[in-house]
């Protein structure tokens, strides 16, 4: 496999096979966002080992896997790993079907909640909208318990795993740093949820 320079992992959708599938740009994203320091999931990237890693890469990239070895090294945050572990089995059991594509694109959804921003800001997309319809298309079921998007994803994916455990009060670890904290926790809205972007 060709190696890609360092300087052009930044358009890393040169290199996909198919540049206008929406899989395809959720994970050239997510992983230019764990190259870029934004979010830190454990593993080798995206959660994943190097050798499903690997795999990803091979399936949706071409010529990229020597540039990017260089640029991610190994991480383990053993602090949050059972977290990521408990924020992806979360969203696996929401996932519309058994495919390692959605699989992936589970590792990386919980991938983006290790960053401390928005969720779809942590996961390099350019709006909410587009993690909005990542939901609703390869996570259905979640897509829906958040009834009309009224609460901010990140927050919605911890209350997730809160109502999991019974807990009553659960925010978000990553979210305290966030200039958009008391936006995200403050309360509900009567007319049917709280601030939208």
């Amino acid at each position: 496999m060709n190696s890609v320079p360092k300087a052009q992992l930044d358009d890393l959708m040169v290199y996909a096979k198919e540049p206008d599938h929406a899989p395809t740009q959720v994970f050239a994203s997510v992983i230019l966002s764990v190259c870029r320091g934004a979010i830190d999931p454990p593993g080798f990237c995206l959660g994943l080992d190097r050798a499903a890693f690997t795999d990803l890469l091979e399936q949706y990239f071409s010529a990229v896997d020597d540039a990017l070895s260089d640029v991610l090294d190994a991480r383990v945050c053993p602090e949050r790993v059972d977290e990521f572990n408990d924020l992806l089995a979360c969203i696996l059991e929401h996932r519309n079907d058994d495919s390692q594509q959605t699989k992936w694109l589970a590792y990386a959804l919980a991938s983006g909640c290790t960053g401390n921003d928005r969720l779809y800001v942590d996961m390099g997309f350019s709006d909410r909208s587009v993690l909005s319809s990542l939901l609703e298309k390869y996570f259905t079921a979640l897509y829906r318990k958040n009834i009309g998007g009224a609460m901010k994803w990140k927050k919605f994916l911890y209350k997730q795993l809160c109502v999991r455990s019974d807990l009553q009060l659960c925010p978000a670890p990553s979210c305290q740093v966030c200039h958009e904290y008391p936006i995200c926790f403050s309360p509900e809205t009567q007319g049917g949820g709280a601030q939208s972007f």
